[in-house]
């Protein structure tokens, strides 16, 4: 299923959000990431681009396979905090105040 451009943008952001979270690296180990979803949209819905983290491929694939619980106990992340923290950080880049 082919999703809309402004479907797109909700659940990834602008093209310069993506590029500037995958410039953070992986959370874990710094490899290049892709863009991970720290929470679903529900109902097979992706979810808003404020709950994105980058995660490289393997660990990525380690969250789905083993659940977020399990994989922030593993790694000692909050996933939550994390991707609010990066969302934070792609405001104050933009010039946005709270």
């Amino acid at each position: 299923m082919r999703r809309t451009k402004s479907e797109q943008y909700r659940i990834y952001g602008s093209p310069e959000r993506q590029e500037f979270v995958r410039s953070l690296g992986c959370l874990i180990c710094g490899q290049p990431p892709e863009l991970a979803h720290t929470k679903s949209g529900g109902m097979g819905r992706k979810a808003d681009a404020d709950t994105i983290v980058p995660l490289c491929h393997a660990h990525h694939s380690e969250l789905h396979q083993h659940g977020a619980k399990t994989f922030e106990a593993h790694w000692g992340l909050d996933l939550n905090a994390s991707a609010a923290w990066i969302e934070a950080k792609w405001q104050e880049k933009q010039g946005v105040s709270n």
